[in-house]
């Protein structure tokens, strides 16, 4: 009997990467990590399989997660246990200084890329597996970590190199400030939802948000019915207008200070995007490569203060490719106290595709350095040979294996589709003559050297030293 063809398709959500895709991504993540430790920061892992209740503090969240289905028998004598894949790193980090907390030395700046999971619907760079390369410190109080942050985003985006793109820099403080002015209590759920729907502005427009926020029943997604009357409609309009149009970020947080004036949870997020901003310019990270936007909030619940989002200028449609924020009470789900963090993580699959569209990956990586030329399968061993001496020297090689049609010409093809530098030419003349064929592909010169020569010479092709 026939086993039935299985269709080879992925779920919806989910990618593949070609081996072009992957090698341009694992250069971008090179760059990232290099960035990374130029900061400071130290690698960390943690699990894609969490307990349920970590991930969600024991609450309903807005992310649509993913539960793994596995025997429990084997891992647990808990009935109730839910294994489920994290949809960030922040969470799992939290998790893992709580354990650890006896043994971490304070700050600690951790950086990890991995993937995580969410309900996504998929979309230009979105899905539901992807990957986020991040970068925290935790235990660092509000000021120099955040502007450390900030600039560490910058050096990443101009690492890969990336010229157009603006960091928004905003403080939770400063919404829930605007929040108790329209009636709700700071950091309550009814100003969380408000906050959300504010920060759709981006997706929906103004007239959008003033929509969902007058209507007799809750916006897509929410619980809440504000059913705002024509005066708080008002009040939403001026806010979120309050810094269109100024030019610096000196004049941004001018008219912020004057808008709160001086009082409350409002000044205080004033007060501390003032020290950002400050320190943040005296890293060096010009004008024009961040904003203070007062409208900036980030979806996730778990941040208390200063948060950051990055937008390509040439493809805004992608949303922000580069996020975070503090978060300084997550810690305090494990441990019962608050402990100051803040950091920020690159959307890599995001940021990838946006840079696809724009035709600014570079995908010319060679897929190998040589390629040799099977002339006479009789002289198997001597290109076996000739492959682990290269080898040794840090050169990549290809023997070529395709019998189906061995001619010269159809394994040059082969090789150049590999994108190889080198073609390598070995046949029994070149054996009774001690000598190897060594063809520079980019400039089709070709030469005959010794074989005791041959490393030293695809080192010079190269251009590497010994």
């Amino acid at each position: 009997m026939t086993e039935p063809l299985v269709k080879p398709e992925l779920p919806g959500g989910f990618k593949d990467y070609s081996s072009r895709q992957v090698l341009a991504r694992q250069r971008m993540m090179r760059s990232i990590e290099t960035v990374y430790r130029r900061f400071g920061f130290v690698p960390l892992q943690t699990s894609i399989a969490q307990r349920r209740p970590v991930l969600t503090g024991g609450k309903s969240i807005e992310n649509r997660l993913w539960d793994m289905r596995v025997d429990k028998s084997a891992i647990t004598t808990d009935p109730d246990l839910t294994v489920t894949a994290r949809f960030d790193l922040t969470v799992p980090l939290a998790r893992y200084v709580a354990a650890n907390i006896g043994t971490i030395v304070f700050p600690f700046r951790r950086y990890e890329f991995g993937d995580v999971f969410r309900g996504e619907t998929p979309q230009a760079g979105r899905y539901c597996e992807f990957m986020q390369f991040d970068a925290d410190i935790v235990g660092a109080a509000l000021g120099p970590a955040d502007a450390e942050i900030i600039a560490c985003m910058y050096a990443v985006m101009r690492a890969l190199g990336i010229e157009r793109f603006l960091i928004k820099v905003n403080d939770r403080k400063v919404l829930n400030g605007f929040a108790e002015r329209v009636g709700f209590q700071s950091g309550s759920k009814s100003a969380a939802a408000l906050l959300r729907v504010m920060d759709k502005a981006d997706k929906i427009g103004l007239d959008g948000v003033l929509a969902e926020l007058s209507a007799k029943e809750a916006p897509e997604g929410e619980e809440e019915v504000f059913s705002f009357d024509a005066a708080k409609l008002d009040m939403v309009s001026r806010f979120m207008a309050l810094t269109e149009g100024l030019a610096t970020n000196a004049d941004r947080l001018s008219a912020l200070k004057e808008y709160f004036g001086g009082e409350g949870v409002g000044a205080e997020g004033v007060a501390e995007l003032e020290l950002i901003a400050m320190l943040v310019t005296a890293s060096g990270v010009p004008e024009d490569a961040w904003v203070i936007d007062a409208m900036v909030a980030r979806g996730l619940g778990y941040y208390t203060g200063p948060v950051f989002e990055t937008v390509l200028l040439e493809k805004p449609e992608f949303g922000s490719v580069y996020s975070g924020g503090r978060f300084d009470d997550l810690v305090a789900r494990f441990t019962g106290e608050s402990l100051p963090s803040v950091g920020a993580s690159v959307g890599v699959d995001r940021l990838f595709a946006a840079l696809e569209s724009l035709g600014a990956v570079d995908d010319t990586e060679p897929d190998v350095d040589v390629f040799i030329i099977t002339m006479d399968r009789s002289l198997m061993a001597d290109y076996f040979a000739m492959a682990a001496e290269l080898r040794a020297a840090g050169v990549s090689v290809e023997i070529n294996m395709n019998y189906q049609d061995s001619s010269n010409r159809a394994q040059m093809g082969f090789g150049l589709s590999r994108r190889a530098p080198i073609l390598l030419f070995y046949g029994t003349g070149d054996a009774a003559k001690g000598t190897v064929g060594v063809k520079n592909t980019a400039t089709k010169a070709q030469e005959s050297v010794p074989r005791s020569e041959l490393v030293a010479k695809v080192l010079t092709v190269l251009g590497r030293s010994a």
